[in-house]
């Protein structure tokens, strides 16, 4: 591939990560010629086009698999690689060598819908605390949380290990995308955790909490949950039914109802 200069590297990127380039940087298949005037690092480089180091599923130069931390001296040709559901978060890789033990979310402010969404299949979910960034993203790292936000600058911050540039504008988009990305479909224990709160509901007996229900409430429903957090009390309403339902578009697997 011919460079305009010794000093400039060549960066071709792959998947959706084109699409995440600044507009100088888009329009050429992803392919961007980068001239290099300063000692600096790969990711450093790839975040300055535009593309948190979070989509990043790995980089490749000359077929060999680089660090984040890899310096370029010119005159190469990396290939960067999106993230995708064959490099699961629970299996290691040179870019992330600290594997997640489990999957559980942090979710921006500026995409809370998706927080109640996700709680509502059951899926560990907590909400940013309301800090600057860096404080936002050592609580991801500190707490192994994947990081979701619409927020490119925060998911630069080195501290951020595991995280996702959500792309759509609509919450049900952004859950299947989610799903999609995290395999979670597997994952859904639908009605088994607050959506305020993210603490697992336990049973409780309706004898007990009978004298909060309303009348119609007393009369069609026997099956009912409680947050031990904030004493909200679950049942299987309408609501309910139309929720399971817009879950069972999202995926072919079998989904309890949690009731």
């Amino acid at each position: 591939m011919p460079f305009q200069s010794l000093n400039n590297l060549s960066l071709i990127f792959h998947g959706d990560t084109k699409d995440l380039l600044n507009k100088p940087y888009r329009g050429n298949s992803g392919v961007v010629d980068y001239p290099l005037n300063r000692r600096t690092s790969i990711k450093d480089i790839i975040e300055s086009l535009g593309v948190p180091h979070t989509e990043i599923g790995y980089l490749l130069l000359e077929s060999i698999p680089q660090p984040f931390t890899f310096i370029p001296n010119g005159r190469e040709e990396i290939h960067i690689h999106p993230l995708s559901p064959d490099l699961p978060v629970t299996s290691a890789t040179l870019l992330r060598p600290n594997p997640l033990s489990r999957l559980q979310f942090m979710v921006d402010v500026n995409i809370n819908k998706l927080a109640h969404l996700m709680r509502m299949a059951g899926i560990d979910t907590a909400t940013v605390p309301r800090e600057s960034y860096r404080i936002i993203a050592q609580a991801a790292s500190r707490k192994k949380r994947i990081l979701l936000s619409r927020n490119r600058d925060l998911l630069k911050y080195n501290e951020v290990i595991y995280g996702r540039l959500i792309r759509s504008q609509n919450t049900f988009e952004q859950f299947a995308e989610v799903i999609k990305l995290y395999s979670l479909a597997s994952h859904f224990r639908p009605f088994n955790r607050c959506m305020l709160c993210n603490i697992v509901l336990k049973q409780v007996v309706k004898k007990d909490i009978i004298h909060r229900l309303e009348p119609l409430t007393k009369k069609h429903y026997t099956v009912f949950k409680e947050c031990p957090g904030c004493n909200r009390l679950f049942w299987r309403g309408s609501h309910h039914d139309q929720m399971v339902k817009k879950l069972k578009t999202l995926t072919q697997e079998k989904i309890d109802d949690g009731y």
